[in-house]
């Protein structure tokens, strides 16, 4: 039995991608393939799952071509007629087709060619400490990201991501998603402060100019912009190493507290994920995090 699971997206999505291809790999005893074909709608990502102890390979050639038939669905080519051409090697193509959790695609058994975004823990939540041990980092912080991490550590850290990039600039990804305003990171700083002693912030953002001029961050506070644009899993190291969060509607910030370890870390999330009408954020935040 082969998992393949299309990497599809950032860094995040990437995560979301992988962990619930190896749930999927422990649950059957099937062998997980990681698909970089990344050129869907223009929007090229790089593959950045190799910077952790990943337990899955890429595809050799044939199995690459075997993903563009199982792809092709796309272009209504009829299954009949691709199992002529390759029979008995197509995988199932299993699509999400909605943003809630789907229990019913954690049923599959035989190959199948996993193809979405499964932005859940409940596609992998009970896989954690396995998951957690694959995506620790393969390779140590350089010296500059080291100092910081020891500081992080030697601190009641708490992380703050702030998202724009895209999210402002891509009228797609703005109208879909939208913006976490200053209102939210307010309200979830004044929370930081009731439940948190002798808080230390640690910034983390894609745009840290602004975020420097427009967010009120109490002090004790570090802006955080070294990585940003060049080696983005140093910044989730980095995150993960806090003790507590204020994420952003963002799969990269949700990383960064999902990988915590802190048995009493505080999470707040945005309660509004999305501001398209048609999709739901209900299993995106586990239930133990404060929404806002």
């Amino acid at each position: 039995m082969k998992i393949f699971v299309l990497c599809d997206g950032g860094l995040g999505n990437q995560l979301f991608e992988y962990s619930f291809g190896r749930a999927l790999s422990i649950r059957t005893g099937g062998e997980l393939i990681l698909d970089p074909w990344k050129s869907r709608g223009g929007r090229d990502r790089p593959v950045q799952l190799g910077h952790f102890n990943i337990n899955a390979r890429f595809p050799t050639k044939f199995e690459n071509a075997v993903c563009r038939l199982v792809e092709s669905q796309r272009l209504r080519v009829p299954r009949a007629i691709l199992r002529r051409i390759a029979p008995g090697m197509l995988p199932a193509h299993v699509r999400q087709k909605k943003h809630v959790f789907d229990p019913s695609v954690l049923e599959n058994r035989g190959s199948v060619f996993l193809d979405g975004w499964w932005q859940s823990e409940l596609y992998f939540r009970d896989h954690r400490e396995a998951i957690l041990s694959e995506l620790s980092f393969r390779k140590p912080p350089n010296p500059e990201n080291k100092q910081w991490l020891e500081q992080i550590r030697s601190t009641n850290a708490v992380c703050v991501h702030v998202r724009r990039g895209d999210y402002v600039t891509d009228p797609f990804v703005l109208k879909n998603f939208g913006l976490c305003g200053l209102d939210y990171y307010a309200s979830a700083l004044d929370l930081i402060r009731q439940r948190v002693e002798s808080p230390t912030y640690f910034v983390f953002s894609n745009d840290p100019e602004w975020t420097r001029q427009n967010l009120p961050i109490p002090k004790p506070r570090h802006f955080i912009s070294h990585n940003c644009k060049v080696s983005d899993w140093e910044d989730l190291r980095l995150m993960s190493a806090c003790k507590h969060f204020v994420i952003a509607n963002s799969t990269f910030s949700w990383w960064g507290a999902w990988l915590s370890t802190n048995p009493e870390k505080t999470v707040i999330a945005p309660k509004r994920w999305f501001t398209a009408e048609n999709a739901s954020a209900q299993d995106i935040i586990p239930e133990n995090w404060i929404t806002l």
